[in-house]
């Protein structure tokens, strides 16, 4: 039996207890929703996704103000400008490539909404407590050398990170939205990408420390874990699968191998 831990941040409720059975997909505990602010650049600008992107002034992980500048657009000649200032504070958590989007971070509800975290794997509780949920389960755990912030569930996409920098980062398409990703040499630029475009991790054998806290220190919440060659060898053949990521504790699981 592999242990597999799941870390749980302050604020969030467990809803089992030790020895308790659990399946995949039942809610192991939850945790308040936070609300989101959208700007359709697209409805105010009257113009394309591929059109509206080039007028944004903010990035993913910057902070925002009520009243700072978001997004501004010139007319042919630049004698006038239409700008988007945010009506709300928060964080820039991502740009909606294909609708034109921006995404601001509200922070926690003070409602009663929550979200729930479910279990990925067939298993019993071993552990539980303030800071993580221990599952034991008899799928295989790959472990990684470092990792950032945050777990995800989803389907691997497998990127051919052997190109140089430039290639790489117009390989990374839409394609790569709502999947966990998988190369090997992942630099700051396609990991800043990665966050921005929606992507839900990263999986690879070349990221460095400082990218990491670079990405932590901006509240870019993407879950990020560094392997052996060997690993992404061994995880790849299961591509149509989806696999578990725990950035945190540094996991991977293959889900239904």
């Amino acid at each position: 039996m592999t242990s597999l831990p799941i870390a749980i941040s302050p604020g969030v409720v467990s809803l089992v207890k030790i020895n308790d059975r659990v399946s995949v997909g039942q809610a192991i505990a939850k945790r308040s929703i936070k609300k989101d602010y959208v700007v359709n650049l697209v409805d105010q600008f009257s113009e394309s996704p591929d059109k509206v992107r080039k007028t944004l002034r903010k990035k993913p992980g910057d902070s925002v103000n009520e009243g700072d500048l978001l997004a501004v657009k010139k007319n042919l000649f630049g004698f006038r400008e239409e700008k988007i200032l945010s009506r709300v504070a928060g964080v820039f958590s991502k740009y909606e490539r294909d609708t034109g989007k921006i995404i601001i971070e509200l922070g926690s509800s003070s409602g009663d909404e929550y979200t729930e975290i479910v279990s990925p794997v067939d298993g019993i509780v071993i552990m539980c407590d303030n800071e993580k949920i221990v599952i034991g389960t008899e799928k295989d755990v790959y472990l990684g050398r470092k990792g950032g912030r945050g777990s995800v569930i989803g389907e691997m996409h497998l990127l051919n990170s052997d190109v140089n920098e430039i290639s790489l980062y117009y390989a990374l398409d839409n394609n790569a939205v709502g999947k966990i990703v998988v190369g090997r040499n992942f630099p700051r630029d396609i990991l800043i990408k990665c966050a921005g475009m929606g992507v839900s991790g990263v999986i690879g054998t070349e990221i460095r420390n400082e990218d990491l806290t670079y990405l932590s220190n901006r509240r870019m919440q993407l879950p990020i874990i560094e392997v052996d060659t060997d690993i992404i060898e061994r995880i790849t053949k299961w591509k149509s699968k989806k696999i578990f990521l725990n950035s945190q504790e540094k996991a991977i699981i293959v889900l239904h191998a």
